[in-house]
């Protein structure tokens, strides 16, 4: 296991509501853990059980890459990248900044708020209140650096799915599991065991912790 980076250099892109996806994607292949942050864009729709761009509100796409020695060869890459996508429009000026690992740990909590995904998973970050409602299966969540809150399409569809699975007395292998959402999700869901796989150490760090968030330590084997 490598050690966790202890700087950060924090990219944040200006982007209209067409554009998100695209600069997500970008930042994704760059940041680190694929992590990216899209503040202040989406909101549930009329139901509650998706999240929609809201176009009233500026978007502002952040990610983060690790200070080491490959950072001005990724940056410069990135810029790169970045001019090209600004061609096509709907695209500012990207905005760079250092930050300490603890700083940025706390700021960007205010981006994530809490979140229903499908007819009954509900992930809820440590810092909000959430009065559970019958048929919820609450998924409590401090993903840290790891990235897992279930913003990711993939990982929004992989909970969808598991609510159509009858996972009940199954056991469940989750590579690379980042926050664990998806184990978690799964004994939620009925199964009998998970093992969780993940060898990055800033998304294990946050892995273990949430398995005993959700009081599953005897349930959900956590490999690093």
């Amino acid at each position: 296991m490598v050690d966790t980076p202890g700087r950060w250099v924090e990219v944040a892109v200006p982007a209209n509501a067409e554009s998100v996806e695209s600069v997500s994607e970008l930042l994704s292949s760059y940041g680190y853990n694929q992590g990216v942050v899209v503040e202040e864009s989406y909101k549930q729709d009329d139901d509650g059980d998706n999240l929609e761009i809201d176009p009233t509100r500026p978007v502002l796409v952040r990610t983060w890459l690790a200070v080491d020695d490959e950072l001005p060869a990724r940056r410069r890459q990135l810029e790169h990248a970045l001019w090209h996508l600004k061609q096509i429009g709907g695209v500012g000026d990207p905005t760079f900044a250092e930050r300490e690992e603890e700083d940025w740990a706390n700021a960007w909590k205010e981006h994530f708020q809490i979140l229903r995904i499908g007819a009954s998973f509900v992930v809820r970050p440590t810092w909000r209140e959430y009065e559970e409602r019958p048929g919820d299966r609450v998924i409590h969540l401090d993903p840290g650096m790891a990235f897992g809150t279930g913003l990711h399409p993939s990982t929004e569809m992989c909970m969808q799915f598991t609510e159509e699975l009858d996972l009940n007395g199954r056991d469940v292998l989750d590579i690379g599991a980042g926050s664990g959402i998806l184990a978690i999700g799964a004994i939620r869901s009925g199964a009998r065991r998970a093992t969780a796989v993940e060898i990055d150490p800033v998304a294990s760090r946050a892995l273990t912790q949430n398995v005993s968030l959700n009081e599953m330590d005897a349930q959900i084997e956590v490999i690093t």
